[in-house]
C-alpha cells in the first residue's frame, strides 16, 4: 500500500476531501488495482458530490473482488441516495447473505423498506402483509428474511411484495 493512500485516509478522516482527493489520486496512479485505494478514492469524490465518478470506482473494486462488501454498500448508498432503488437493491444482492455488520443491516432495512413503500404507494398490498409490515418495520429479521426470499427466487423489487403475499398468505 502507498504512502499517499495513507495520507489521503488522515485527510479525509478530517473532512479535508481536497487534499484526500490529491493523495488518493497518486495512490490510484501508483496502485491502479487496489480494491481498498478504489474505494477510499470513490468515497472522497463521492463527499466531493462527484458521484458518477466515485460509482465508477466502487464498480472496478467491486469487479476487481466481487466479495468486496465496502465498495458494494458505498455503491449502494450512492444508488439510494439518488433514488435509484432497483440498482441499489441488485447490488444489495451481491453481499454475503450472511454478512452482519450494522452498516450492512441498515442497508437492507433501508433499501427493502423503500421498496415496500414503493409499492405499497403504487399498490395495496393485502392486509396480512401490511400488518406484518407495520408489526416488523423496526425488525431486522423479516427484512433479513425477505432478502433471502428475493435472493433465491432471483426476484426483481417490483416483484418482491407480490411474490411473498402470493406465497406467504
Amino acid at each position: 500500500m502507498t504512502l499517499d493512500w495513507y495520507i489521503g485516509l488522515s485527510y479525509y478522516k478530517m473532512n479535508d476531501y481536497s487534499n484526500a482527493l490529491l493523495h488518493f489520486q497518486m495512490a490510484r496512479y501508483l496502485n491502479p488495482y487496489h480494491i481498498y485505494v478504489l474505494n477510499d478514492y470513490g468515497s472522497c469524490l463521492a463527499k466531493l458530490n462527484q458521484e458518477d465518478k466515485a460509482i465508477e470506482l466502487y464498480r472496478e473494486a467491486i469487479s476487481i473482488s466481487k466479495n468486496f462488501t465496502e465498495a458494494r454498500l458505498n455503491l449502494c448508498a450512492l444508488y439510494f441516495n439518488a433514488n435509484k432503488i432497483s440498482e441499489a437493491f441488485y447490488i444489495l444482492k451481491g453481499i454475503d447473505i450472511n454478512t452482519d455488520t450494522d452498516r450492512y443491516r441498515r442497508t437492507v432495512i433501508l433499501i427493502l423498506r423503500r421498496i415496500i413503500e414503493n409499492y405499497s404507494s403504487a399498490r395495496q398490498p393485502n392486509t396480512n402483509f401490511l400488518n406484518l409490515y407495520h408489526k416488523e418495520s423496526d425488525n431486522y429479521s423479516f427484512y433479513h428474511q425477505l432478502l433471502k426470499y428475493a435472493i433465491s427466487n432471483d426476484l426483481q423489487p417490483d416483484d418482491i411484495v407480490t411474490a411473498y403475499q402470493n406465497d406467504n398468505h
